[in-house]
């Protein structure tokens, strides 16, 4: 009697479940099958693993018992992979549907990409790949950041209320600072500078119209609405600013240096 022919997917099946029969049972298989057979499973599902733009810059190279070695186009792009590889080891095995695990990916530099050899890869595409996928630890707690920042949006803010406060305190030493004088003491943007000096100044303001002032809220005020130093401030710019701010609702951070009456 003439022995059945077993289908291709009764092969698949038996050589990762090991339900050998005949010749499989007295001579086993080859466990480099088993691999190749991961690697092309692999390679077939590669852009849904991937997406679409990621996998033209990397592949599979090879399976080597539960590692997997895949090929990247250039080291920026292996390490922002490395930041990825707890997700990608889950995309991976799900792919292989427990056909075989892979417990660890290492990711090696080589220009030539299997699926990809003759495509010709310019530096702008390569670019505009590397900054869609881009992530990276934040500097400060670790959290994986998914853009070109430095730092997290948690820690940014952070950042923002130190640096907010630093400036604060340089304005009540130095009302009479501006901004690329700011430079000197703490890199800011423009926008920064003056929310804090307005906040600050307008707190000094609001003292001599309400005339709760003291003699030090006076002279903050008055320097932070003239722009000057003390040694530049006369007794006719000191009392012309303050009747000027106790006879006005609102004062522009603009109108500097009043000296007469209005």
């Amino acid at each position: 009697m003439q022995e059945r022919i077993e289908l291709p997917e009764e092969i698949i099946n038996n050589l990762f479940t090991g339900n050998f029969k005949n010749w499989k049972e007295k001579k086993g298989y080859n466990p480099v099958v088993k691999q190749k057979y991961a690697e092309y499973l692999l390679a077939r599902n590669w852009t849904k693993i991937l997406g679409e733009h990621l996998a033209k810059f990397c592949c599979v190279h090879k399976i080597e018992g539960t590692e997997l070695v895949i090929y990247t186009a250039n080291s920026i792009l292996a390490n922002e992979l490395f930041m990825m590889k707890d997700l990608l080891l889950q995309k991976i095995n799900s792919c292989l549907a427990e056909k075989l695990v892979i417990k660890k990916i290492i990711f090696q530099v080589n220009s030539k990409i299997k699926q990809y050899e003759q495509l010709k890869i310019t530096e702008s595409e390569l670019l505009k790949v590397e900054q869609k996928i881009y992530t990276k630890p934040c500097v400060k707690c670790g959290v994986i950041v998914q853009s070109d920042n430095e730092m997290c949006d948690v820690c940014t803010r952070e950042e923002k209320n130190i640096l907010k406060y630093k400036i604060a305190e340089l304005l009540k030493v130095q009302p009479w600072l501006k901004f690329e004088e700011c430079q000197a003491y703490y890199q800011c943007d423009k926008l920064l500078f003056n929310a804090v000096k307005d906040s600050l100044q307008n707190t000094y303001f609001e003292r001599v119209r309400l005339d709760t002032a003291d003699a030090f809220d006076c002279q903050m005020a008055v320097m932070f609405l003239t722009g000057k130093a003390p040694e530049e401030i006369t007794d006719k710019i000191y009392e012309n600013s303050l009747a000027y701010l106790r006879r006005n609702k609102s004062v522009l951070t603009s109108r500097i240096g009043l000296h007469g009456k209005k």
